[in-house]
């Protein structure tokens, strides 16, 4: 949350709540990309040179996964950087892999309120990793041609933020909708509450009051 401006740090507590959920997941190496319209090039480190991308391994983590994996999965390592047949769509992968509890699955996301690159898109995912064993991943897809992006090591370049499995049912939430000349007493009694404590000059009063609330609130066990 160290991107944050102090007030919305201190005062609203919606901002930080999503901020802080989950974990940050930082790149293994520095890198850079560009998309030149026709294809991916990319650079490593301090590399001054562009190469195609076509699939990259880093030579450390292959050497790392061969080394303490079974024989029977020497083949099984994933690259560093992959591009999709679409062109722009570029593939990164952690270095970490992803599992759960069982109950627990995981959305793959871009940083939340963390200023990115305006030229990447970040493609989101919900994974089942109560079951599904995979490496952790994430697709971008490049906007602009001919301008190169760089991922610092200090910079996250995905949020994985812990579900409940029943997110994954394929029933639809029913909602409702309501005129002005429909809602209750209740509805307004709560609007007027809710907006005396934002125009009460007491900054921060719903960040207490939730601070107080999500006390009584059970985390996911994400295992």
């Amino acid at each position: 949350m160290g991107t944050l401006p102090t007030r919305a740090h201190q005062y609203c507590e919606g901002v930080t709540t999503a901020s802080r959920q989950g974990w940050y997941v930082f790149p293994p190496t520095r890198f850079d990309l560009m998309w030149t319209g026709n294809e991916v090039v990319f650079k490593i480190g301090d590399s001054q040179d562009w190469t195609v991308l076509d699939r990259f391994y880093l030579q450390d983590s292959v050497e790392s996964f061969l080394a303490h994996a079974p024989e029977s999965v020497h083949d099984c390592y994933p690259s560093f950087l992959d591009v999709f047949p679409e062109g722009n769509i570029v593939q990164i992968c952690s270095g970490y892999a992803l599992q759960s509890d069982p109950g627990v699955c995981y959305m793959v996301r871009g940083p939340i309120n963390v200023p990115m690159s305006g030229n990447i898109q970040h493609y989101e995912a919900i994974i089942d990793s109560s079951w599904h064993l995979s490496p952790l991943i994430i697709n971008i897809r490049i906007l602009q041609q001919n301008k190169p992006i760089h991922f610092p090591l200090h910079q996250p370049i995905m949020q994985v933020v812990p579900l409940p499995t029943s997110v994954l049912a394929k029933e639809q939430l029913q909602a409702e909708s309501f005129q002005l000349d429909e809602l209750q007493a209740d509805f307004w009694d709560a609007w007027k509450r809710s907006y005396d404590d934002r125009n009460a000059g007491q900054p921060g009063s719903y960040a207490r009051k939730q601070r107080t609330i999500a006390r009584s609130y059970c985390p996911i066990m994400a295992g």
